[in-house]
């Protein structure tokens, strides 16, 4: 069975594949090779019969001309030294593990992306081109795809599939089966390299997902993350609450009344149209919350009746930032002085989410709740930050279009310190 041979075979191509002589495809003078027993500890065993068996598997796959070894001075016979791979057998060497070349899983999905290029989610651009430059200078491409070429392909497939639907949404389960007849292909195989590639270089998300700070995501997170790109697994319901009216399919709809919360779906928001004559009564505000909690407590507390407020969350998706843009150009076109203000945490992804939705939908959007007098107010309540969070805030100082945060960011970094909006809620027993 040579249980040894093979697997020192195998240490010896992944050494190979990560070294200069398979970047540059041509053979070096130094070896490809391995030490015993430094780098294979079992080698380091008392036990005769299994060193024997491991001195006839080395052996034999020299006989075969696979690799070469040498004894420890004067222990010919008895200990190995280190072995080595022979590079001029590589084809052969492959054959014997059953094993594909990395240099043809390369091929292969340079072959496939060659052409690939994304026309909605355009950021995806960035990270095929990240994917070529790889390829070309060390002949191994980005570990967010999978060493295996048929699931590499499938994402590749997948990505390209959902840019050709233009943000429209789609079932998880519905595109699993439509692409691969399972179900939960997608979600078993597939789904922890898409979730990885949409946070590592989807341009929206610089808010809502740096909290985790390379841990897991949580559940709730991943949905977000997959919202980005188009999936979903139950269908998106957007929420908000005022006295809005608009059109749906054409028929009148009157959210007045629903002062509690109206709830759409996104193939609603689609259809849902807005006009110049879209509120009931005087509009003075929009309020757009982060927290879905505060957005409760708020609509049920504190709401006034020239208020609108649209629960934002983490992060908007495509249809919930339809949604958001619909109803702010309606107010816009109504001729009424809006004042639009945002609340998140005072943290760096409630400063990312702020700075979002002023530069791709609200220019003149204000933070609500957001300043120095609110993370004074709320010091008992403070969590505290990690360095490489602080780091992070700090970079923003640099940047003018945080120029809102800047006073309340120099507070934080002195303090180390950021909160939670959540803790406006039960801030010393008292009502916000």
């Amino acid at each position: 069975m040579m249980a040894y041979g093979l697997r020192i075979l195998n240490l010896l191509v992944d050494k190979y594949e990560k070294s200069e002589a398979y970047r540059q495809q041509q053979k070096q003078d130094r070896r490809i090779m391995l030490k015993l027993p430094k780098e294979f500890s079992a080698y380091n065993m008392e036990d005769l019969d299994a060193k024997i068996l491991f001195h006839a598997d080395i052996t034999q796959l020299k006989e075969e001309g696979l690799l070469d070894f040498a004894w420890v001075k004067h222990e010919d016979g008895n200990i190995m030294k280190e072995v080595w791979l022979n590079l001029d057998q590589l084809e052969s060497v492959y054959a014997r593990l059953g094993r594909t070349p990395k240099l043809e899983t390369v091929d292969s999905v340079a072959a496939l992306i060659e052409h690939a290029h994304f026309h909605y989610y355009t950021w995806l651009n960035v990270f095929v081109e990240g994917v070529r430059q790889r390829i070309e200078s060390r002949k191994t491409y980005t570990p967010l795809l999978p060493k295996d070429p048929v699931q590499a392909s499938q994402i590749i497939e997948l990505l390209a599939r959902l840019d050709s639907f233009n943000g429209e949404p789609v079932n998880e389960r519905v595109l699993s089966s439509q692409l691969f007849k399972d179900s939960k292909y997608f979600q078993n195989t597939l789904k922890t390299r898409v979730l990885r590639i949409v946070r590592d270089y989807c341009d929206l998300l610089d808010a809502g997902t740096e909290e985790t700070e390379g841990e897991d995501l949580p559940e709730s997170s991943e949905e977000l993350l997959l919202q980005m790109i188009g999936i979903f697994r139950n269908p998106e319901v957007i929420e908000f609450c005022g006295p809005l009216k608009g059109w749906i399919s054409g028929t009148a709809a009157d959210f007045t009344p629903f002062v509690h919360g109206a709830l759409v779906n996104a193939e609603t928001v689609k259809d849902l149209r807005f006009d110049s004559a879209c509120v009931t009564r005087p509009v003075s505000r929009v309020l757009l919350i982060e927290n879905k909690a505060n957005y409760e407590h708020y609509i049920r507390r504190k709401q006034n009746e020239d208020e609108v407020v649209i629960y934002h969350g983490g992060f908007y998706s495509p249809v919930k930032g339809m949604l958001i843009r619909k109803v702010y150009e309606a107010l816009k076109s109504n001729d009424c002085e809006i004042l639009v203000e945002h609340w998140s945490d005072i943290d760096l992804g409630g400063f990312r989410i702020f700075n979002r939705l002023k530069k791709n939908i609200i220019p003149e959007v204000k933070p609500f709740r957001m300043d120095l007098s609110a993370l004074e107010a709320m010091r008992p309540f403070w969590r505290p930050i990690s360095k490489a969070y602080a780091m992070k805030l700090e970079q923003l100082l640099d940047d003018e279009s945080f120029v809102e945060f800047h006073e309340v960011i120099r507070m934080m970094l002195s303090e180390k310190c950021k909160v939670e909006q959540e803790s406006f809620l039960v801030r010393q027993g008292e009502a916000f």
